[in-house]
């Protein structure tokens, strides 16, 4: 009798399980613990009034959610138009760390569009005006995706499609470059003759198709992965996890360069025939 594939949703939400020791929620509360430093939170302040940013009775994985809903429920009352480019400028550059902007008001149309040039920004944005949608595509976020979708292809014979990624400065996710791995595999079958991306064929995402395809893969994994796990109080709210796909986006990235890194150390060898 032939053993019934898992579909990917099903895959990736068992192996974030394997790789968080089954305790999603408890993984991110140790691993994130890392809080924004004085000046940036002066910034914000500075900008708009925000939840007690030094308040030291709350985990920095708490801040982290808690700063979630609260800039999007200050992006959804706040009318001055200056305040909130002031307020999309300082989640991209000083909380998000993108500092290399000449031209930030462009990324306004590409966010509107959703193309892939600049993605990195214009999806930070939209992570935090709709925090029960959208994402942050983030080039560790693709990386933990693409390998777990290696993963799945190799396992089952199959061909989901994989992801571009953004440049990152990620040392360790430059050593072990998903993408050279799957070039490895799939480069026989690209078609060398076309151009661009029209290279990789089928085997990849439309690069303006990408945000789409992470959205949506990270939405429903989210919901696999906390369909049963109750609501919790982090601060004074009541969340049901499974409502706000920022929670799998966060483990996607916090594993990046810890399980995932180590995941591909231990799976893959390079061999090379006699010269």
């Amino acid at each position: 009798m032939s053993t019934m594939i898992p579909n990917l949703i099903e895959y990736i939400v068992t192996e974030l399980n394997r790789l968080t020791n089954s305790e999603p929620l408890n993984y991110l509360s140790l691993n994130r613990t890392i809080w924004l430093n004085e000046r940036v939170t002066k910034e914000l302040l500075d900008i708009i009034q925000a939840f007690d940013l030094s308040n030291t009775n709350i985990s920095p994985f708490e801040k982290d959610v808690l700063l979630k809903f609260e800039l999007n429920n200050q992006i959804k009352n706040l009318n001055d138009t200056t305040r909130r480019r002031q307020l999309d400028k300082w989640i991209v550059c000083s909380w998000g760390g993108i500092s290399t902007h000449r031209d930030f008001e462009s990324i306004y149309d590409l966010k509107t569009q959703r193309l892939y040039d600049r993605i990195s920004s214009w999806s930070k944005i939209l992570s935090f005006e709709n925090i029960e949608t959208d994402i942050i595509y983030d080039s560790r976020v693709i990386y933990s995706l693409n390998w777990l979708i290696y993963k799945y292809n190799k396992l089952h014979g199959t061909n989901k499609k994989f992801l571009f990624q953004p440049d990152g400065r990620n040392k360790k996710l430059n050593l072990l470059p998903v993408e050279a791995i799957i070039n490895f595999e799939y480069s026989s079958h690209y078609d060398l003759d076309k151009r661009g991306d029209k290279v990789f064929c089928e085997y990849f995402c439309d690069k303006n198709e990408c945000y789409e395809y992470a959205r949506k893969l990270i939405f429903e994994i989210n919901q696999k992965l906390f369909e049963n796990v109750k609501s919790t109080h982090i601060g004074d709210r009541a969340i049901l996890h499974k409502n706000f796909p920022f929670f799998s986006e966060m483990i996607l990235f916090e594993i990046a360069n810890k399980e995932i890194f180590e995941d591909i150390r231990k799976l893959i060898t390079v061999s090379i025939n006699e010269i």
